[in-house]
């Protein structure tokens, strides 16, 4: 009884050329996908190292700064990333020293205005 209740589909060659090439299709979707994310936790690894870096210039300037480490001690690339550092951080001061004194002028004037 069941089988006469239940009717059988037959597939057109439209239908399994669908199905054929929609297979085909969702795998190098799926491919590309893995790849693409693949190469975004690539990126996010790599762009740790200069956060770490930084970390690491940061602390041995605080070394530096406490005659812990001396010039003689380090390697040239660090010498002269922690130059770098130290001109970076002198160029921010420059520049916010210079907002400073322009808040100031106008505070000055508003005193001389009123």
């Amino acid at each position: 009884m069941k089988d006469k209740d239940l009717v059988k589909y037959k597939e057109g060659f439209i239908t399994r050329f669908k199905k054929f090439f929609s297979k085909i299709f969702n795998k190098k979707e799926k491919t590309n996908k893995e790849s693409i994310s693949t190469e975004n936790s690539f990126k996010k690894s790599i762009e740790i190292f200069p956060d770490a870096e930084n970390e690491r210039i940061k602390s041995m300037q605080k070394l530096y700064e406490n005659g812990e480490l001396r010039e003689e001690e380090m390697v040239y690339e660090d010498y002269q990333k922690l130059l770098k550092l130290y001109q970076e951080q002198i160029s921010e001061y420059k520049i916010q020293l210079e907002k400073k004194k322009i808040e100031l002028r106008k505070k000055i004037d508003l005193l001389k205005i009123s």
